[in-house]
């Protein structure tokens, strides 16, 4: 508890001081080889313990009530530096970025988005899947509907984590899912698999979202996503 309390308020102080940053990772035309959008992960820079990942510092910010800051934070630095980009004449398509459900439904989302200036139809909100599949009601819609009218693409993250439906994806009409990580592991150790991930893929063509595969380290793995037909690769 005392580790836990320490941890806590070095987070409240990392967010004060911007230690907080976002990394990105790239995703790839399956068609072309050709990075088509990045994902902002968000990483803390810790003066101890070195560079976190979120899954070391997100439950923590949200048991204290500083994951919706966390969120905008990163939303905001992705947004500057797409900025950057463009000015020094680099070409990035588009960024997405995580946002919680929470932050998803806060009255101030649409102004702050507005004061951010953003660049009309390069970003994304990624939304966990249980978002849309355990707590969705028509707010929720609602509120999704008024992000799209914002020129905002809308993708879900860990697709087959475990709430994924049919009639979820027929409700949500998402313009991306992305296949979970540990999904697409198991397909590598297990070849039998193959055919019920291609039939993941095939709902989502059927319903004109394209499909992520996550977890891309190697060329074999690449392989092994091209030949279920993956839109993009990500990893």
């Amino acid at each position: 508890m005392e580790a836990r309390r320490e941890f806590s308020d070095d987070l409240i102080e990392a967010y004060e001081q911007k230690q907080l940053r976002p990394y990105y990772q790239p995703r790839i035309s399956a068609e072309t080889g050709q990075v088509v959008c990045v994902e902002a992960l968000a990483r803390w820079h810790h003066p101890k313990r070195g560079t976190l990942p979120p899954a070391e510092f997100l439950p923590i910010a949200e048991d204290i009530g500083r994951l919706v800051d966390i969120d905008e934070r990163i939303l905001e630095l992705a947004v500057q530096d797409l900025k950057a980009w463009d000015a020094a004449g680099v070409s990035v398509p588009r960024i997405s970025v995580n946002v919680s459900g929470r932050r998803l439904l806060q009255e101030d989302l649409f102004s702050r988005l507005d004061e951010m200036d953003l660049p009309i139809g390069r970003l994304s909100f990624e939304l966990l899947e249980s978002i849309f599949f355990e707590d969705a009601d028509q707010s929720t819609f609602d509120r999704l509907a008024a992000i799209r009218a914002q020129g905002i693409k809308i993708e879900i993250d860990d697709f087959g984590s475990g709430h994924a439906s049919i009639n979820g994806l027929l409700a949500v009409r998402p313009d991306t899912f992305k296949i979970d990580r540990q999904l697409v592991q198991r397909v590598r150790k297990d070849p039998r698999l193959v055919a019920l991930l291609r039939s993941v893929v095939q709902i989502g063509r059927s319903l004109g979202i394209s499909v992520v595969a996550e977890g891309e380290e190697t060329e074999q793995h690449a392989e092994l996503s091209l030949d279920i037909q993956c839109d993009q690769l990500q990893g």
